[in-house]
């Protein structure tokens, strides 16, 4: 994700918001990632809300506001 400045969790969090669908592929990505070598990286980006804000955005930019 650092091809997108974001080099933390907290600018990952900021950035959801404005996000477009190539940052919000590369935040899910890195997700899924870290599931694979740490076990239980998903549950605790549902239980922190990243998942939630990542789908409300894509929801936002293919139409289908919450």
């Amino acid at each position: 994700m650092s091809i997108h400045g974001i080099t933390s969790l907290e600018k990952t969090a900021k950035n959801i918001p404005p996000a477009n669908v190539n940052l919000l592929k590369a935040i899910m990505t890195q997700i899924i990632r870290e599931q694979r070598f740490s076990a239980g990286a998903i549950a605790w980006y549902a239980k922190d809300g990243f998942f939630e804000q990542a789908l409300r955005r894509l929801g936002e930019l293919f139409g289908y506001a919450s």
